[in-house]
């Protein structure tokens, strides 16, 4: 079967468009699962272990920090949808910002 080179250089070109995507979607997922590794790590640091910080992500407990917890359960949704995406490039997946911080009063 002959091809063109015309078809054929399209074919390279989606192709390495196709792959840069995936590319692309695979740093943003490894971004957010350090990002959400990140802040379980301040949580240790502060004197929490991992297997409650693990407790407290699973069952959603409320004694904790919500800007905290909010924003690692951010991170990793956005991890888990961009890794979806991979397989489906075409997926667009809408970044949504962490909830804000509250405010540190400081004393003078």
């Amino acid at each position: 079967m002959r091809y063109s080179l015309r078809s054929l250089m399209v074919a390279v070109a989606v192709t390495g468009i196709v792959l840069g995507r995936i590319a692309h979607l695979k740093r943003w997922a490894e971004y957010h699962d350090r990002e959400a590794e990140r802040l379980v790590s301040e949580k240790v640091a502060e004197g929490w272990t991992r297997e409650s910080v693990s407790q407290v992500l699973e069952r959603k407990f409320d004694d904790w920090q919500l800007t905290t917890y909010g924003e690692i359960t951010t991170h990793l949704q956005l991890a888990k949808e961009y890794r979806a995406a991979m397989y489906r490039p075409w997926t667009i997946v809408k970044e949504r910002p962490p909830p804000p911080r509250l405010m540190q009063s400081s004393a003078s």
